[in-house]
Order: C-alpha cells, then sequence, then structure tokens
C-alpha cells in the first residue's frame, strides 16, 4: 500500500521510464538512485529535516533527484525553471539545478554527481520545520509566484481516484507535455508511476514535433493543455494522434469545438478541473457532455439547484485549512444540474470595482462580442477576447486578424455600456499566454505600460 511520495516509485511493480531511445526498467533506476542518493549524503552528513529546492530542466534527472530525496524523507519544493534563484533563495536551504550554476547551490551532471557552488557551505544549510511534505510554486501568470504545500495524502488521493476512474494498465505508455513542476504535469507523471505503467520522459515543444513524435511511437495516452490542442486543430495534425486510446486536459477550459474534433476521430480527451490547492474536483469530455461530473472523493457543501452561485467543496485533496462545514471556497461560479453535475460558469474573479461601481467583465465581454457580431458579422468565442483592468480602467484584447477601427469601436461601445465599463483601450493582438495556457498577465501589463 502507497503511504508516501516515494512509495508511488518504490512499490511500483513494472515501471519503465523511455528516454532517449533507451527504456530503463526499475532495476535500472534504483542504480541511479542509489548513486545519487550516496553522492547527496557524501555532500551532506546531516540531512535531517532539511529543504530541497529542485529546478531541474531535464525530466529523467527531475525523476531521479525527486525520488532521491523522497527516499531520504526530505521536503522538496518543486521550482519553474524560468524563476531566477535570487527571487526565491533564502539561507539554510539546498537548492540543485541542471540548468542555472548558483554559487550557494549545487549543480546536478547526467552522470548524477553532485558539484557545489563556491559559496556552498554544508554547515550553513539549515533545519525546517516542515508543514507539508511536497511544495510547489503557483500563480505565475501573475508574475507574483507563491508556494502552495501538498501532504502525501492529497497527491496518493488523486493519484488512487484517477487511475481507477480511467482504468489504467501496466502496458500504457504516457507522454507528458506539461512541466512536472506544475501541480498538473507532475500528478500525470506520477500516475503511471502510480500505476507501474510507462513514462514516456522525452521532451518536444513545437506542435508538428509532438504530433511528428506521438504519430511514430507507441503512447497510449497524451497529456497537454488547451493551447496545443488548439495548435494541433489549426495546424491539421489532429490525425496524427489517432493510436492514441485517450488524452488529458487542464489548467484552463478546452473550447468544445476542439474537444468534438478530437472524438470525431475517436479519441477522448478528458478534461480535468481543479486546482494546486484543491486539487482535482471533477472532468469531462466536452463533445459528450459540457457539465463537469464531480471526482468521488469530492462532496458539494452548498447544493442548490435553483442559483448560480460559487462553489464550496470538501474533498480529501484540499491541502490548505478550511471550515470542513462551511467548505472550501473554490472562488468558481457554477450551476448545478444534479448533486455530482455542475456547469462552470467562470470565476468571481471577474468583478472589479470602478470609481465605486461593480462590473462584471464577463458582462463587458459578452456585449463586446455581441456588438462585433452584430455590427460586422464577426462571431468570436470568449477565448478570442480578453476583458480585464488596471487602474480602475476597463482594457480588451480581441484576436481578429482584419483592421478594426478602434475608436468607432469605443464610440459605439458607449451607447450600451455605462460609461464606467467602457474600455480605455482596445487592442487587437493576440493573447499572450503562459506555457500551461493561462493567461499571462505579465505579458499583459507590459503591453500596457508600453501604451501609457
Amino acid at each position: 500500500m502507497k503511504n508516501s511520495l516515494y512509495s508511488i516509485y518504490s512499490d511500483s511493480q513494472n515501471v519503465s521510464f523511455l528516454y532517449k531511445d533507451s527504456c530503463y526498467t526499475k532495476s535500472d533506476i534504483d542504480k541511479k538512485i542509489s548513486l545519487l542518493e550516496k553522492n547527496f549524503c557524501n555532500l551532506l552528513k546531516d540531512i535531517d529535516n532539511k529543504r530541497v529546492y529542485i529546478d531541474i530542466k531535464d525530466r529523467f534527472s527531475f525523476l531521479i533527484l525527486f525520488f532521491t530525496m523522497k527516499k531520504l524523507n526530505l521536503v522538496t519544493v518543486l521550482v519553474p525553471i524560468e524563476i531566477q534563484p535570487q527571487i526565491f533563495f533564502e539561507p539554510g536551504i539546498i537548492y540543485i539545478s541542471d540548468n542555472k550554476h548558483c554559487p550557494d547551490g549545487i549543480f546536478l551532471n547526467e552522470d548524477f554527481s553532485l558539484i557545489p557552488g563556491e559559496n556552498f557551505c554544508p554547515d550553513k544549510v539549515k533545519s525546517f520545520e516542515n508543514t507539508y511534505d511536497l511544495y510547489f510554486f503557483t500563480s505565475g501568470s501573475t508574475g507574483k509566484s507563491k508556494n502552495i504545500g501538498k501532504w502525501n495524502s492529497n497527491i496518493l488521493t488523486e493519484l488512487a481516484e484517477l487511475h481507477r476512474l480511467f482504468s489504467l494498465k501496466s502496458e500504457d505508455v504516457f507522454f507528458c507535455i506539461p512541466p512536472i513542476y506544475h501541480i498538473y504535469g507532475f500528478l500525470f507523471t506520477m500516475l503511471p508511476i502510480f500505476a507501474s505503467a510507462v513514462i514516456d520522459l522525452n521532451s518536444f515543444f513545437t506542435p508538428e514535433s509532438i504530433a511528428d513524435y506521438v504519430a511514430k511511437s507507441n503512447i497510449d495516452y497524451l497529456v497537454s493543455v488547451p493551447s496545443y490542442y488548439s495548435l494541433f486543430d489549426k495546424l491539421d495534425l489532429i490525425d496524427s494522434f489517432s493510436k492514441l486510446k485517450g488524452a488529458f486536459s487542464s489548467s484552463g477550459p478546452l473550447p468544445g469545438e476542439i474537444s468534438q474534433k478530437f472524438l470525431e476521430k475517436g479519441i477522448k480527451i478528458h478534461e480535468i478541473y481543479g486546482s494546486t490547492e484543491t486539487g482535482g474536483m471533477a472532468y469531462r469530455v466536452f463533445a459528450e457532455n459540457p457539465n463537469y461530473c464531480l471526482i468521488d472523493y469530492v462532496t458539494i457543501k452548498n447544493y442548490d439547484p435553483e442559483q448560480e452561485l460559487e462553489l464550496f467543496i470538501s474533498s480529501p485533496a484540499i491541502s490548505v485549512e478550511y471550515d470542513k462545514d462551511i467548505g472550501y471556497c473554490t472562488g468558481d461560479v457554477v450551476k448545478f444540474t444534479d448533486d455530482k453535475h455542475f456547469v462552470l460558469l467562470g470565476r468571481n474573479t471577474r468583478f472589479v470595482k470602478i470609481h465605486g461601481k461593480r462590473v462584471d467583465l464577463g458582462f463587458v465581454s459578452a456585449n463586446f462580442r455581441t456588438y462585433l457580431k452584430d455590427s460586422f458579422g464577426i462571431d468570436l468565442n470568449e477565448n478570442e477576447v480578453f476583458v480585464g483592468c488596471q487602474d480602475e480602467s476597463i482594457y480588451i484584447l480581441v484576436e481578429f486578424d482584419n483592421i478594426l477601427d478602434i475608436n468607432q469601436i469605443s464610440r459605439d461601445l458607449r451607447k450600451i455600456l455605462p460609461g464606467y465599463a467602457v474600455p480605455k483601450k482596445i487592442f487587437q493582438t493576440k493573447i499572450p499566454k503562459n506555457e500551461m495556457g493561462k493567461i499571462n498577465k505579465v505579458a499583459i501589463e507590459a503591453l500596457l505600460n508600453s501604451t501609457n
């Protein structure tokens, strides 16, 4: 029975890693973990209650290091590789990277040797009173990353349910595009290991290279994000995935038309709805049913089929403190269809205050799209328009190739929107997204500042 993050690997019977034209069996992986364990313990004699920050780009090295640290029962913090050490580094931590040379850290070589930086001092590594077993950096789209902790039990609960829900087999091969340091990428990298299956750790980044690799390989399950699935469609690459048993998507809603196009080729894309704090909460295949179905371990605390409301849940996958009687507020607005299914309507963060007036950004977006359709015959979906607020002023980003008369649109919008809700700026531009397919608010802020 798995009871720790290391046991996800150690209890697996036939797990194997595919990497650079090689297949590493359990025996091969054990040897590399033992080697790294020896090198690490030689470098630090006292490892009790230490905290390790993992900043690893190579997926194979990432897993060897992660499971070695978990074998030693060390708390790990998974660091996005784009974050520079000076942003999060604190005295006393152990920082290990294979892509950045930090004078206070340790560099991990391909042969799993460890090279301490010139300022690294084992005696200065301190002990921590650790609240959680594992930490993730999150909210990267805002530029203000924060640590979210998870317990072993949170992760194991979710993996066990995903394994049961999708009836995974030991011979199944997973190919995961999202980075392992993200909760979604982490879970779906751990899932095939949990299931004693096969995880393909090779990395490809362009839609064409991913499609070509999947078409030529024996991949059973693809794990990706909405932005990639949309590109696969746009570039006419969906046929490349025809051999898949299934696919997974998360980190944002998948457009219904994309889900339908994949289903027409026999590929079900299972959307997983959740967050770092809550873990997985629900799932759906949009083309079969646009309503989300709750995962069995989740309980709705404020069920009311008569109205739209914020979602409050109770779940063993939630890692933050919350009132068990009231439930954890996810921040999402939903409409229940029954006690297991709901329609996700949006986030309550779409409401802002402008000069004391409460403005629904979703309302602005809907009216803007209706105006474009009625006035110009331009029918855009909600993913092609982004409405935001900066310094109590509304702005709109719209993805449309033909040149629009922005000044005329602004004048016309004054006739259908309250004055305080009329956008001060409208940009015809690609809506910037980060690698997980979420809105890149840092890039948007730079765009807004460039026009001030």
